[in-house]
């Protein structure tokens, strides 16, 4: 497996308990809370895991100005996007807004095609189009003319973290730091400006203890293993194809629910997991035009 699947393939796994461990959570915490918790945790792990790879020296080429750049992109894909997610989440069902989130693939190719001047190839349109008409299906239970859900405010949130993100993943791919250290400095960043938003509002206490097992899957493993990952996987591999396998990740996500939250799974969400399943396989396949190319090399 080529390093950039593995690293995707983890961020799906982990990214896939989001909606149910977060809904979870949100019977007990505020969206800011968890986030401040979750940004937290995914900071001490990043630096825990940053010392022993000994990667922190990297900081010493960090200048005034990319902390300039570096913070601001933080707070757009991680604070803003998270809060936007945490919202949707709380306000709507949880897959729905789960999956209504996950146009933000379809957002980083496009965002992709506009910043970082990269071809939109036919496939890649068509292949996105069968992953939306997926994601759709299952958001609409099949009835494809109406959006199927009451609440607008969600839809507009877990709409706008899915912009969020798209643009963060498009952007961060050109930053030439050490994609795990500039994870770390994002979390960071999250983790200060919520903390001082509950700290203003008087919301800045301890978790309860069955707040916790929830709050280190969500800080260590979704954010801080998953979001390093895909950066990395961004970087290192083809915008679109390895946009296009998060699609996967709504599906996984299924699961989740259905054993932690015991959300019946119905037909068109199986059906939507095809079509979005044979979206991916359609990006990924060579044309017989890439393929001779590849054979000749």
């Amino acid at each position: 497996m080529k390093k950039e699947y593995f690293f995707a393939a983890v961020s799906i796994i982990c990214w896939g308990s989001t909606a149910a461990v977060t809904k979870l959570l949100l019977g007990a915490s505020s969206s800011m809370q968890i986030l401040f918790y979750s940004s937290f945790l995914a900071t001490a792990a990043l630096f825990i895991f940053n010392a022993a790879g000994k990667r922190l020296h990297a900081l010493r080429a960090y200048r005034g100005r990319d902390y300039a750049r570096l913070i601001p992109l933080g707070l757009l894909g991680l604070f803003v996007y998270n809060l936007l997610l945490y919202t949707g989440i709380d306000r709507m069902l949880a897959q729905d807004a789960f999956i209504l989130n996950y146009l933000w693939p379809i957002m980083t190719v496009v965002f992709s095609c506009i910043v970082l001047k990269e071809k939109m190839t036919g496939r890649t349109v068509i292949a996105l189009i069968i992953s939306f008409v997926g994601v759709a299906v299952v958001l609409t239970k099949g009835d494809i003319a109406s959006l199927g859900m009451s609440d607008a405010l969600g839809v507009a949130c877990s709409l706008a973290a899915a912009v969020c993100y798209g643009l963060f993943s498009a952007l961060n791919k050109r930053e030439s730091g050490d994609p795990f250290v500039n994870m770390m400095l994002y979390y960071a960043a999250s983790t200060v400006v919520s903390g001082v938003y509950l700290a203003a509002a008087g919301e800045l206490t301890l978790p309860e203890a069955g707040q916790l097992p929830g709050l280190l899957w969500i800080g260590i493993f979704v954010h801080a293993l998953g979001y390093s990952c895909w950066a990395n996987a961004l970087k290192i591999g083809n915008t679109a194809r390895i946009s296009n396998l998060a699609f996967v990740t709504p599906f996984l996500s299924l699961v989740y629910i259905f054993f932690l939250l015991h959300e019946k799974i119905g037909l068109f969400s199986v059906l939507g997991l095809v079509i979005i399943i044979f979206g991916v396989l359609f990006q990924m396949k060579k044309s017989p035009a890439s393929a001779a190319a590849g054979s000749s090399r």
